[in-house]
């Protein structure tokens, strides 16, 4: 009997102590010791209610009465086994309302795990009773054994909130980002009298400006979820050189009108080698945008080299890559008596990469001083990227047409210089993320770092060209050899509620 009115004890002060106390998150965001990024929990104390007076039996001088669930323990015991039948039958039969307890869940039978559950008879109220059963034991737990009747359950005395959002906690952030990029191989277009050349690493952005945004919902247990999107969305990038040729052996196959057919077919009219030759300006365009997305589940761990809470995660991500090359011919003199040179030539290489799997990584926070926080983060996985690619040369006519020029010549000759590529290959993914935040408030804080994203096997417009503008295909087999890489700062700003 001392056993167990030693774990009532230890019950009561536990529950008084949970009652009176905060639970802290202990989660990746934030552990700065500041009152919310700490975001304690303040579990309201729970109010407590007498039960409701059990059923009164008469047995000799036995009458049972319940005083509350607060109230169980001492060293009194039923008199009997019998006492305990007589005891379940009377409740059965009574009208009373069961065991309540506000502020603690419902247990679908039995009594809360750990708690002695124990009766009183009136003839054992002093303490003289000890021999109400063989063995302490059997009064201890969810049931009384060995045969003996089930504790009634507790349940609530009133309905409980819809809601109770006490171990749950997110976070929303948004920032503005930096970066830069590799551009792919370098490709030479033109040339002029002066030396000057026209190739792809002129048509460059030093800054790719663009947006990320994300919202996680974290639980006490350590268990969370994230979203989070990112794009780049930056300006179009010109080059341009006067006075020059084309590098492009392969345009002298290009033709608007040709007569003939197979390999007898020749144009009528100058070739878009010697209208771009004849051209006054060429101009290189660059366009490019990408945009991410993805979905993290969120695990906190133990912490790992110092830090103060280290987060693993495991998620689907969706990349998305594309640029395009407009490669023009600009202020085109007439140079044909038959045909009615056009305006302007434009030669589009376009490159789009979609990047679909599974990623895994960490994080993990420093508190260095008592505002500021280190944090670093690693990902990567393996993705399935879906190339698509296009060759298209337009001849923009002076009344505002546009028309497509044919091969002249070769397994394409009569068809319009329209071509499309696709493909699949298997693409690995990696991103580095180190920061330093700065709280200044108790719910939020300022987040400044370096973000580096790798990916192999991708394509770009500039690894697209070919000398021979009459074979397809090349055109029509991508060439995705080629790595990106994006590297850059941003600054943004975090909020936990």
């Amino acid at each position: 009997m001392k056993r167990i009115a030693f774990l009532i004890v230890a019950f009561s002060f536990t529950t008084f102590g949970l009652s009176q106390s905060s639970v802290s998150l202990g989660q990746d965001f934030p552990n700065t010791n500041q009152p919310a990024f700490d975001a304690p929990i303040i579990i309201p104390e729970a109010e407590t209610f007498p039960l409701p007076p059990l059923p009164s039996v008469t047995s000799g001088a036995a009458v049972f009465e319940s005083t509350g669930m607060q109230s169980f323990g001492g060293e009194q015991a039923f008199s009997s086994p019998s006492e305990i039948q007589m005891f379940s039958a009377a409740y059965d039969q009574s009208q009373q309302q069961p065991m309540q307890s506000v502020g603690e869940p419902v247990f679908e039978e039995g009594v809360p795990q750990g708690v002695v559950s124990e009766y009183q008879a009136a003839g054992c109220a002093d303490g003289s009773c000890t021999d109400c059963f063989a063995d302490e034991s059997q009064i201890v737990g969810e049931y009384i054994e060995p045969n003996r009747r089930k504790l009634p359950r507790p349940v609530f005395d009133r309905p409980l909130p819809e809601k109770l959002n006490y171990g749950v906690y997110s976070t929303i952030s948004v920032s503005a980002l930096l970066l830069n990029r590799n551009n792919g191989p370098s490709r030479n277009f033109s040339t002029n009298g002066g030396g000057e050349l026209l190739s792809s690493d002129d048509a460059v952005s030093d800054v790719l400006g663009g947006i990320d945004v994300g919202y996680a919902r974290r639980h006490i247990n350590g268990l969370g979820i994230e979203a989070r999107y990112f794009g780049l969305y930056p300006s179009d990038v010109s080059a341009q050189i006067g006075n020059a040729s084309s590098l492009f052996p392969g345009l002298s196959q290009i033709a608007a009108n040709t007569t003939g057919t197979g390999p007898a077919t020749i144009p009528i009219a100058p070739s878009a080698l010697g209208l771009f030759n004849a051209a006054d300006t060429h101009v290189l365009t660059r366009q490019t945008d990408m945009n991410n997305f993805e979905i993290n589940i969120l695990q906190n761990s133990r912490p790992r080299f110092h830090a103060n809470s280290t987060e693993l995660l495991l998620g689907f991500r969706y990349f998305q890559f594309g640029e395009t090359l407009l490669y023009e011919a600009v202020d085109i003199p007439q140079l044909s008596p038959i045909v009615a040179s056009p305006e302007s030539i434009g030669y589009f290489s376009s490159v789009e990469n979609q990047l679909l799997g599974i990623q895994i990584g960490g994080r993990s926070d420093y508190q260095l001083r008592h505002h500021i926080g280190l944090h670093l983060g690693l990902k990567a996985g393996i993705f399935s990227n879906d190339v698509s690619t296009r060759q298209r040369i337009d001849y923009r006519l002076r009344d505002g047409g546009v028309t497509s020029p044919v091969a002249a010549g070769g397994p394409r000759s009569g068809q319009p210089f329209d071509i499309g590529g696709e493909d699949n290959s298997k693409s690995l993914m990696g991103e580095l993320d180190v920061a330093l935040s700065l709280q200044f408030s108790a719910r939020s804080r300022v987040r400044v770092g370096y973000r580096a994203l790798g990916v192999t096997d991708i394509a770009f417009a500039s690894s697209q060209y070919q000398d021979d503008f009459t074979d397809a295909t090349g055109f029509q087999n991508p060439s995705t050899d080629e790595n990106l890489i994006l590297q850059g700062s941003y600054i943004g700003w975090e909020m936990a509620y």
